[in-house]
């Protein structure tokens, strides 16, 4: 995006704090990974509780059902940013050919990835619909936890086996790929080699957006589905495992000790071996916080907090934030087409058109939910 002060820009991009910012970013989509793996969890064990003996087609209907959550706006979204460049009775503006043009000759290119749901995967130069990696990643993650469940449900005795070798599996893939292609631990890029939503930069198309990297993230949340449902039902007690209050001594300062030295990688040349070792931490250590704490919860009685977010209030937005997601990135393209010819970049401003964003995408993510996602589902 073109700006009538790029040094300040770059400037900002170089500093320390916007260095650890950039760097933790990958945080929250570890999270929801998280989330997402914990609740498939469970939802199996409830089931399973209360039907022991599954039909044969429920593994089926779980992926049909995921289906019809996710791709009705999905495509709807997907189809306005392939037919045409610009929506009927808007004028391309200056900076229209950047945001809208280019992405649609992206995607009438590549618009099968999407509709695949493979676009996270770095096989393909150009993305159509940037943002759509997550979801992409997020149902190839939902189907390896599936096929899990599945084997689990078949050959309980095989369980361990299978979080152990998948949490092997998690932790050596992105290993092998940081050492092979000489990838750092965490996002180094300046904000100048990082045009058109960080499309092209092999941190992330490597190592931040497939799926396989991310197993670890939903293996921890498989595990704490898991542990919740033997707490609910009073089946485990962790106040007496040596590993759960171990872990609860030594995990907060660990997860320290992976950020401290991020700005490292900015001003230092670190060994392969240290990239490997600080990659492990800083990938794995974020998952072991979200699932401890989540375990926490569990054990304690429900506070404000836990309240607040069983809301009325909360639990609408929450409906809302699909679509609102879906159609953020596009939003802002509108946005940005309506723009000056140069903006002017400050922190301030950033600040307020990111918040700005946020509401509006609220605001038309309800007719979008009422029209499209809700009918449908």
């Amino acid at each position: 995006m073109p700006v009538d002060n790029p040094e300040d820009l770059e400037q900002y991009s170089t500093e320390v704090a916007t260095r650890y910012l950039t760097t933790m970013f990958a945080f929250p989509v570890q999270i929801f990974f998280t989330i997402s793996g914990l609740l498939l969890m469970v939802n199996f064990l409830r089931d399973i509780n209360r039907k022991p003996n599954l039909e044969a087609g429920y593994f089926r209907s779980k992926i049909v059902n995921r289906l019809i959550r996710l791709l009705p706006v999905y495509y709807f979204f997907l189809l306005a940013a392939t037919v045409g460049a610009i929506l009927p009775g808007v004028e391309l503006g200056l900076l229209g050919y950047t945001v809208l043009v280019r992405e649609q000759q992206i995607c009438r290119s590549n618009w099968w990835t999407n509709v695949l749901m493979i676009n996270n995967l770095p096989f393909y130069e150009d993305q159509c619909f940037c943002h759509g990696w997550y979801l992409g990643a997020d149902l190839q993650l939902f189907l390896l936890g599936l096929l899990m469940l599945w084997a689990i449900w078949k050959f309980p005795r095989a369980a361990k086996v299978l979080f152990w070798g998948l949490g092997v599996v998690s932790i050596v893939i992105p290993a092998v790929i940081l050492y092979r292609n000489g990838i750092e631990s965490v996002m180094t890029t300046r904000h100048s080699q990082t045009p058109f939503l960080f499309m092209y930069d092999e941190w992330v198309r490597e190592i931040y957006q497939p799926s396989y990297n991310n197993i670890n993230s939903f293996i921890g949340g498989l595990i704490a589905g898991y542990l919740y449902h033997q707490i609910k039902h009073n089946k485990l007690n962790l106040n007496n495992s040596w590993l759960y209050n171990h872990m609860l001594k030594i995990a907060t300062p660990l997860f320290v000790l992976s950020i401290l030295p991020i700005n490292l990688f900015f001003t230092h040349n670190v060994s392969q071996w240290g990239i490997l070792l600080h990659s492990i931490l800083h990938r794995n250590m974020v998952v072991v916080m979200v699932c401890m704490g989540y375990i926490k919860c569990f054990q304690s009685p429900k506070g404000w907090a836990r309240r607040l977010l069983s809301s009325r209030v909360m639990t609408t937005m929450g409906k809302l934030c699909y679509s609102s997601y879906v159609l953020h990135t596009l939003l802002i393209r509108y946005i940005v087409n309506n723009s000056p010819a140069l903006l002017h970049f400050s922190a301030g401003d950033v600040t307020v058109l990111t918040l700005a964003t946020v509401g509006l995408s609220y605001v038309v993510s309800v007719p979008v939910y009422l029209t499209i996602e809700q009918p449908i589902s």
